[in-house]
């Protein structure tokens, strides 16, 4: 909520469990999510409206979230795991989507950047285990995704699985590398490696599954399905 408070300072934004205690409040219309391509217009690649960046963080939160984090750079971004689905028709997907810390960084690593974690919920302890390159872990200080954003612009790239961070980053227009599923979600195609909804995303998906790392390809473990 903050963050939307902070993006769209003309509109107002309000916690549905809050809205319409005053009875004087309300809305002259209501749409479905889904329904919202429709309404503006959206019918092919050419009229997706990626006027990005579309959300900000906050000036005060990216200095001190700056403080935080080691001065080398680059500094890239780590997200290895989306939230934990419970419904059965979504578990196998996100055991697709999801990778760990050890098989993401171990990919990775060594490399000469500066490591930070994006990782939150309960794959965030993940990390305890992780032995290899140091890996700056400011999520600790995090209560809520513009929190997150401003973290991300203090970072050069972002590398992330098809979870709410990856989009978060391509809403602020900060260079991210998708590590795709081969049974991606729509939105990122079949072909390409590069997405409209988000111009600055690239894509490391099994069709194109590598890294580069001191010049040589090191390989990510993108899952099969």
């Amino acid at each position: 909520m903050r963050l939307l408070a902070q993006s769209f300072p003309r509109a107002t934004v309000k916690e549905i469990r809050k809205f319409g205690e005053n009875r004087e409040e309300g809305y002259d219309y209501s749409a479905p999510i889904p329904d919202l391509p429709y309404i503006v217009g959206v019918v092919s690649d050419e009229t997706i409206p990626a006027n990005i960046p579309y959300l900000r963080a906050d000036p005060a939160d990216i200095e001190k979230f700056a403080a935080m984090l080691p001065p080398g750079r680059p500094r890239i971004g780590l997200v290895w795991a989306g939230a934990q689905r419970i419904k059965a028709e979504f578990v196998l997907t996100d055991r697709r989507r999801s990778s760990n810390l050890q098989d993401m960084a171990a990919a990775l690593t060594p490399v000469d950047a500066t490591l930070v974690n994006l990782q939150f919920g309960p794959p965030h302890q993940q990390i305890l285990a992780w032995e290899g390159q140091p890996i700056a872990d400011p999520m600790r200080s995090v209560n809520d995704m513009a929190d997150t954003a401003a973290i991300m612009e203090n970072l050069d790239l972002i590398i992330s699985v098809d979870t709410s961070p990856l989009h978060l980053a391509g809403g602020l227009g900060r260079p991210t590398w998708l590590v795709s599923r081969r049974d991606a979600c729509w939105r990122w195609r079949d072909e390409g490696d590069t997405t409209p909804w988000y111009p600055a995303c690239g894509f490391s998906a099994p069709r194109n599954c590598h890294l580069s790392r001191h010049g040589k390809k090191s390989a990510l473990p993108c899952t099969n399905g």
